[in-house]
This record gives C-alpha cells, sequence and structure tokens, in this order.
C-alpha cells in the first residue's frame, strides 16, 4: 500500500537567489557559462546589426530629398523597417553611453 507523501519544505525564492541559484531546480549557472551565453547572443545579432548598419547608410543618404519623389517613398519604407528592428533589438530603448 502506497503511503502519502509529506509536503517538502521548498527553499523561498531569496534562499535561491542568496545560494547563487537561478531557477527551481537550484542550478547554477557559472562564469563560464554565462560568458558562452553572452558570445551566442553577439553571434546571433552580428548579421541583423551589418543589415541595421547598411539600412542606415541608405536612409543617410535619402536625407533631404524631394518632398513627393520615389526617394521619398524609399526613406518612408526604410524608416519604419528600421524603427521595427530598433525595436525588437533593443527594447528597453536607448541606453545611457550607448552607441547613437
Amino acid at each position: 500500500m502506497l503511503q502519502p507523501s509529506l509536503p517538502t519544505k521548498r527553499s523561498s525564492a531569496r534562499t535561491r537567489k542568496r545560494k547563487g541559484r537561478n531557477d527551481d531546480l537550484g542550478t547554477q549557472v557559472t562564469t563560464a557559462q554565462k560568458a558562452m551565453i553572452a558570445r551566442s547572443a553577439e553571434l546571433f545579432w552580428r548579421e541583423p546589426d551589418a543589415m541595421h548598419s547598411l539600412l542606415i547608410e541608405r536612409a543617410d543618404a535619402l536625407a533631404g530629398c524631394t518632398a513627393g519623389s520615389h526617394e521619398e517613398a524609399e526613406l518612408e519604407r526604410l524608416t519604419t523597417v528600421i524603427e521595427a528592428y530598433e525595436a525588437k533589438r533593443w527594447p528597453s530603448g536607448k541606453t545611457a553611453g550607448g552607441k547613437g
């Protein structure tokens, strides 16, 4: 016959944090793992950031174009794309001391 299990005491989030644990499983993220995660993020954003730079360059080249021209329509489309990318890439907005 199975006996009912007794409730187990779970540590609080504060206790887990103090002990360096980052989740309910009680695992620890090492410095090397943090570095690997940061490097992965850097590699992930490399290509999209390069494309963003090209879009910015093109938008800069179109700045001051004639109202009602094809260039103005292109600039408006580029602005929409650039703003959408920046909202995804930097959801918190600009950071103090950052580029741009």
